[in-house]
């Protein structure tokens, strides 16, 4: 079965994360800039038409678009506004890849046909610019680098969608610039002998470019073929624990599903506990045998007292459950985690615990029913 590997970007991310904290900036020529550096990072399309574009010196914007409002750009916020989206993205497809700070990757392989794949990637993007507020582009198909293209040369706020057997077509009039090399030089060599497109790559066969550019180079052509067999990267949340469990014959009794939370919640809080860290939301998630999925969330005081973290886990569950509905998956997460004001260390270890640390050390628990 053909893969469908969904490529989703937030237009101007950086740009549109200004324009959701000021609104007055819509519509108007906006420029994010590195202050340390003195470069563009990102700049709105109003800005385009005058020739600015990321890496630009900022002396040289402002030359071309001297009416551009220029904004410093505030990283840790961008980082914030990454999350919240790849949150959002965390709680609905099956695996999730963090690409960049605004490149995201889903597998939805496992959602069923490519029709059926593309209803559901449609349904998914309404889903985040609702509770993000972020314009987004995105792109379908069985390959990682066919699908950003896609959602990269689709237009703002668009989406394509690149059925199997299409890629090479899809590919073939755009230039090698925009092909990921594991040296520039191959780049350039291949430019020397006249090939600058990426059909023209295509077209060549794997042994005359195994000797022009060593093995190495295979890679590029398959990628100018359309062809990617890269798996996913899972995305974990720095800043949260969480585990779940998928059930080998779908489960209709909601004691059982509350048994389940019950012994997760406890897992979690005494990882909490023992860590010295408090969490301060519960979010719980339910998985049905159409791969579609339900989540609810709430914050909490910051704790890491197990009845109570719970106890909110209960209630989330109670609101979701459908007594209609077979679940296939169950799943808990305590998010937005903090080190409780007495510091405290993992088996008496030298390093101080962070909240990225702690899931990395939490990244291999599992709960088994």
């Amino acid at each position: 079965m053909d893969r469908a590997i969904l490529h989703l970007r937030p237009d101007n991310f950086f740009v549109s994360a200004e324009r959701l904290k000021n609104p007055s900036l819509e519509g108007k020529a906006v420029i994010v800039i590195d202050e340390d550096k003195q470069e563009v990072l990102s700049c709105s399309h109003e800005c385009r038409a005058f020739g600015i574009h990321a890496s630009m010196e900022v002396g040289a914007a402002r030359k071309l678009a001297p009416h551009a409002i220029v904004i410093p750009g505030d990283m840790e916020r961008y980082q914030r506004r990454s999350e919240q989206f790849a949150g959002v993205l965390a709680d609905a497809v099956p695996v999730l890849e963090k690409a960049a700070v605004d490149r995201f990757f889903a597998d939805l392989s496992a959602v069923g046909n490519y029709p059926e794949c593309w209803k559901w990637a449609r349904e998914l993007k309404q889903r985040i610019v609702r509770e993000t507020g972020m314009p987004v582009s995105m792109g379908l198909s069985s390959s990682k680098f066919v699908s950003a293209m896609a959602a990269l040369h689709t237009g703002p706020e668009q989406e394509r969608c690149i059925l199997p057997g299409a890629e090479k077509q899809f590919l073939a009039p755009f230039s090698i610039d925009e092909l990921p090399f594991p040296h520039e030089g191959m780049r350039e060599l291949l430019k020397k002998k006249g090939i600058i497109s990426i059909g023209q790559l295509a077209a060549m066969s794997p042994g005359k470019i195994q000797r022009l550019l060593g093995k190495r180079g295979t890679i590029a052509w398959q990628e100018a073929n359309g062809i990617c067999h890269q798996a996913l990267v899972p995305y974990r949340d720095p800043a949260s624990v969480s585990t779940e469990v998928t059930f080998t014959r779908d489960c209709h009794n909601p004691s059982r599903l509350l048994s389940i939370l019950n012994s997760m919640a406890d897992k979690l809080s005494y990882s909490l506990r023992k860590n010295g860290m408090t969490a301060s939301l519960v979010s719980v998630k339910l998985g049905y045998p159409d791969l579609t999925t339900a989540v609810r969330k709430a914050p909490v005081p910051p704790v890491v007292i197990g009845k109570n973290l719970a106890s909110k886990a209960q209630d989330l569950f109670h609101v979701l459950y459908d007594k209609s509905k077979s679940v296939r998956m169950i799943g808990l997460r305590f998010g937005e985690l903090e080190q409780r004001a007495r510091q405290m260390q993992l088996f008496a270890g030298p390093a101080m615990l962070t909240p990225g640390n702690f899931s990395d050390r939490l990244a291999d628990s599992s709960v088994r029913f």
